[in-house]
């Protein structure tokens, strides 16, 4: 994704690679090539048969967007007036991008995810990111916690870099 992460990532690729950055937001990819010369593919990042079809031809692939891990069952196509004090929504798990781009790379790809995790414990921490490494079958895993002034929407971050070999702690 072309959001704060992912423009600073692939900024700093491009200084030896060729780099291409999706997004939905066509304002936001317009920006990233007039300020940064990136090359930008319009692309729904919550939709996987999209997201295959974007990757299937790149060497590396950082999936840094954040898609929910629910949604609505039952998205509603007018405003929901105010009525009752409390409302209910039934909410269906989403399909596991990541997870499938994993299954379905080739040979060559490199796959790197990201995990925010709201766990304070620092052995609990990274034993779910390695499980999720696992779970989800990338290369590479990027975790880090969520907590106030970092992770989200924020440059402020300590992450944990973890590999089948590997776990290292960057900030």
């Amino acid at each position: 994704g072309g959001g704060l992460v992912g423009s600073v990532i692939a900024r700093d690729l491009q200084k030896e690679f060729f780099v291409s950055i999706a997004d939905v937001s066509i304002e936001r990819l317009k920006f990233l090539r007039d300020k940064f010369s990136l090359n930008g593919i319009e692309a729904d990042l919550s939709n996987a048969t999209t997201i295959k079809k974007v990757v299937k031809d790149f060497d590396l692939v950082i999936m840094n967007a954040a898609v929910s891990d629910y949604r609505v069952k039952n998205k509603s196509q007018v405003k929901i007036k105010k009525s009752d004090d409390e409302i209910s929504l039934d909410l269906v798990k989403n399909p596991d991008i990541l997870q499938e781009i994993s299954k379905n790379k080739t040979k060559n790809q490199v796959i790197v995810g990201f995990a925010a995790e709201t766990i304070e414990n620092d052995a609990q921490f990274e034993k779910i990111a390695k499980l999720k490494l696992n779970q989800k079958g990338c290369d590479v895993i990027f975790a880090n916690k969520v907590k106030k002034n970092q992770a989200m929407d924020s440059l402020n971050n300590e992450f944990l870099m973890i590999t089948h070999e590997n776990t290292q702690k960057l900030s």
